[in-house]
């Protein structure tokens, strides 16, 4: 799992110097996606809550969480499936960069 979490921080990072557009807070919540996609080890799609993304990454307003997830779906780097049941979870779907 290592080699891989590694495998994608590496790719990500490649994205950042490129894109312009990606900044801290983008930047903080990709790791906080890898960090508990490491601790679920179940794949490359993973159960989250936005509480808990925000809490991880230090965003501290919603519009800037859905902000930077929108942008990080537009430019394929993952796939999201919302939930509006707090209960069930989001799904966050790694996409090989």
């Amino acid at each position: 799992m290592d080699n891989l979490a590694n495998y994608y921080i590496e790719r990500f990072f490649e994205r950042v110097k490129q894109d312009k557009n990606l900044h801290s807070s983008h930047i903080s919540l990709y790791m906080a996606i890898i960090r508990l996609w490491m601790a679920q080890a179940s794949g490359d799609q993973i159960t989250v809550s936005r509480q808990q993304l925000m809490e991880l990454s230090k965003i501290g307003a919603k519009a800037t969480y859905h902000r930077c997830i929108t942008y990080l779906c537009d430019i394929q780097l993952i796939k999201y499936y919302p939930t509006y049941d707090s209960f069930v979870g989001t799904k966050i779907t790694l996409l090989e960069l």
